[in-house]
């Protein structure tokens, strides 16, 4: 599995292939605003209060045209289907958000900047993860 997340990891380095991937994913009015020339790779493995974190396979930041504010994507290479991936993810997300708070200015008026997390799945099985994390709990009524 190293050797799968690193073939991956290595080719969405490149700035084309990141765009390429999100022109596939991504809603085509999200995708006009991004400046793609911006694209900064973030940390995966952060140091978080007393240990060390893994937060996923790939994280970058995109400014958006026309305003000072900042995208970030989280990309997690996935060849096995992980049962609660919701719940991994939103883990990341929070993760990832901790660690800008802590390293940079990014807040735009007091709001945190929209990630937007995504699974590339490739078993050999439908994916069958709930999408949602909510999804994941037992309905309480």
């Amino acid at each position: 599995m190293r050797n799968y997340d690193s073939i991956f990891k290595n080719l969405f380095k490149s700035k084309l292939a990141i765009k390429d991937l999100l022109f596939h994913f991504i809603d085509e009015a999200i995708i006009k605003e991004i400046d793609f020339e911006s694209i900064q790779l973030l940390p995966t493995v952060l140091n978080h209060k007393s240990k060390r974190s893994r937060i996923g396979d790939l994280i970058f930041r995109v400014k958006l045209n026309h305003r000072q504010v900042f995208m970030v994507f989280i990309i997690e290479f996935q060849l096995t289907i992980n049962k609660f991936m919701a719940l991994r993810l939103n883990t990341y997300v929070s993760l990832t958000l901790e660690y800008l708070l802590a390293s940079s200015n990014i807040l735009k008026d007091d709001k945190l900047p929209p990630i937007i997390p995504i699974v590339l799945y490739n078993g050999k099985r439908k994916w069958q993860s709930k999408k949602q994390l909510f999804d994941n709990f037992i309905p309480f009524f």
